[in-house]
């Protein structure tokens, strides 16, 4: 049926007057469509037929059954029948799209902003006015309480005034860094042997400072003061803007005078072999060098029998150049005790190295220390190292071979070398402390070449600081121990700055008739709550590389308690202390007002030494003086 027949039977059907309803194009239609003509006439007989019908009267109850079916639970009732009744449909295939959509996050907010526009602004109760001002009044209150300290406001604004390197640095210090391979770090170490300069040193390891300190020996003993004022290695800094004044020492006045803590004059002496005591114990009187009518006449052959040590077996001392028997490092003529080596290095090699310092060992060995720019400063002398691999050792000193000295020169050398042996043991020499900085910190190259050591077949090593071009060691390892047995540090022209070997060594020592009495050190380590007790100063401008590695106490001998942070890159060390909640004694002649720093060199550190914003504080590493001025910093408010 077509929309013209189905448009004319719905107007027939509806129309009333069945005249007015065939006029028209409804009359056109019907001569022309039989099948609607039929219909009509169908349509009109029932028409007939219905108004035929006689009209009779609903039944009684049907109100009653009509008004409870048009009640609410009724309606529920027939719409849920009727549901029932219903055939169930697939939902259309985009109503799943429609649906996730509408329940994101958002058209959720589209929705609940459009709802929120919508609605009448309500103006705030005076309550709420009056409840929010009495809050801000308690928010100032507290405000205007204890502040943030002043290192944490002028880090947040050095982050602020440079985001995107503060982000930038925070989130490359979480990634993990990846060891480079052993040819890259060769074509590293190849480019900057042919580029290399000398640059301003980060830090070097403490077997510089006995080397330095050492050579140096001699003119304490001739009673010729050779101490120098502190040389600002970077000039970089603005050192004002700290507000610190450095007063720049000679370190003889200094120590002389006491203008420094007596526990800096304890540490210096350390560092310096000894040479401070030794230059304050002997007159100059009594030294007599080259008093013999033979200049190059030993020392008295009963000397090393006197002072309690064994010599090794004769060893000619090298020269301050390197050459000579005494030196058997790659740089040495190959001779027949050198191979080249073609495996590359162990993992498991420097393990051993870094464990090596607790194994038990008896070892004689011979110390050279030489400057190349005076040859005439060179000092030679033996050594024999005990140790029973449970923390207690002895490092006797022995004879000292160059340069000539009287009985009694030498044993007041052994006597003060004898006090220090705990620094000897600890700090002087090369030491691997942490395995994990050492390789970050660190090119460690197999030289390929192999030695042997006091009977012992080493592999020569070569460590370079990665930065500090300045700090070189040649090292001569014994593979099966990890024992540093020959160990030659050289600047970085290429010259012999230090040189300690092995000549008897004895992996197991009859020490039953020895006498240990290196032990620990008189620093106590502290952790946990005990160090949660201090009121600990925390450096945070430290140089590339350095992670502290031990927090210890101690009283000295005025009765005052300091705290040590020591620093440690791996190899080298960097000592910052600060007294504990103690005013300093009146006696001493350093100023107690404002922030004063005395520094000093010695044995090629820098010390700092003073009071800094009311904190007494000591520093010393081998490090710039800005460096430490800038540790010192970042560390009091």
């Amino acid at each position: 049926m077509d929309p013209t027949c189905r448009s004319t039977r719905d107007h027939l059907a509806f129309e009333a007057d069945r005249v007015a309803a065939r006029e028209g194009e409804v009359h056109v239609h019907l001569s022309r469509c039989a099948d609607c003509a039929a219909w009509l006439r169908r349509h009109e007989r029932q028409v007939d037929a219905l108004r035929g019908l006689s009209r009779q009267a609903a039944p009684a109850e049907l109100q009653g059954r009509v008004a409870a079916a048009l009640r609410p639970d009724a309606r529920e009732l027939r719409a849920l029948e009727s549901l029932s009744r219903l055939r169930p449909m697939s939902a259309p295939a985009s109503l799943d799209g429609n649906v996730v959509a509408a329940l994101h996050a958002g058209s959720r907010q589209e929705r609940s902003l459009r709802h929120l526009s919508a609605l009448d602004r309500l103006d705030p109760p005076a309550s709420l006015d009056r409840r929010a001002e009495e809050l801000a009044e308690d928010s100032s209150r507290v405000l205007a309480g204890p502040q943030s300290p002043a290192v944490l406001e002028r880090l947040v604004s050095e982050d602020l005034a440079d985001l995107p390197r503060a982000l930038t640095r925070r989130f490359t210090s979480k990634l993990t860094r990846l060891s480079a391979p052993s040819e890259l770090e060769q074509r590293v170490r190849l480019e900057l042997a042919r580029t290399r300069r000398p640059e301003r040193g980060r830090i070097l390891g403490l077997p510089p400072l006995a080397a330095v300190a050492a050579a140096s020996l001699l003119l304490a003993v001739l009673g010729w003061t050779q101490f120098g004022p502190t040389r600002d290695l970077d000039r970089s800094a603005d050192l004002a803007t700290l507000g610190i004044d450095v007063r720049h020492l000679d370190a003889g006045d200094a120590f002389s005078d006491a203008q420094v803590d007596p526990l800096t004059q304890r540490l210096a002496d350390e560092l310096s072999n000894s040479r401070l005591s030794l230059a304050d114990s002997l007159s100059a009187p009594e030294v007599v060098l080259g008093s013999t009518d033979d200049p190059d006449a030993p020392a008295d052959p009963s000397d090393p029998a006197e002072l309690g040590a064994t010599p090794p077996p004769p060893s000619a001392p090298s020269s301050g150049s390197g050459s000579g028997t005494g030196v058997s490092g790659p740089a040495s003529p190959a001779g027949n005790n050198v191979n080249q080596r073609s495996t590359p290095i162990s993992r498991d090699l420097l393990a051993l190295m870094e464990s090596a310092h607790l194994a038990p060992i008896h070892m004689q060995r011979l110390v050279e220390l030489h400057d190349p720019a005076n040859p005439a400063l060179d000092l030679v002398y033996q050594e024999e190292l005990l140790r029973d691999g449970m923390g207690n050792f002895a490092v006797l000193p022995g004879a000292v071979l160059q340069p000539t000295m009287t009985p009694a020169e030498a044993a007041t050398f052994v006597l003060l070398q004898g006090a220090r042996q705990g620094y000897v043991e600890r700090h002087r020499d090369f030491r691997v402390r942490d395995l994990l900085l050492f390789r970050h910190n660190y090119s460690i190259i197999d030289l390929r070449q192999t030695t042997t050591i006091a009977g012992i077949p080493c592999v020569w090593l070569e460590v370079q600081s990665i930065y500090n071009a300045s700090v070189s060691w040649r090292l001569a390892v014994d593979g099966k121990t990890g024992q540093v047995l020959s160990e030659e540090r050289v600047d970085q022209n290429g010259a012999l700055l230090s040189h300690v070997e092995a000549v008897v060594v004895d992996y197991n020592p009859d020490l039953s008739g020895a006498v240990l009495d290196g032990g620990p050190s008189a620093w106590t380590p502290v952790s946990g709550p005990a160090l949660a007790a201090i009121n600990l100063y925390v450096p945070t401008a430290l140089p590339d590389g350095y992670q502290l590695f031990e927090t210890a106490t101690l009283r000295d001998a005025f009765g005052r308690d300091w705290v040590r942070q020591l620093y440690s890159d791996g190899v080298g060390e960097l000592f910052f202390l600060h007294e504990i909640g103690a005013t300093l004694s009146p006696t001493q002649s350093l100023a107690r007002t404002g922030s004063v720093l005395n520094a000093f060199s010695i044995a090629g550190a820098n010390v700092l030494d003073g009071e800094v914003r009311g904190v007494r504080v000591i520093v010393v590493g081998l490090l710039s003086e800005v460096e430490l001025l800038q540790a010192i910093d970042s560390a009091l408010p």
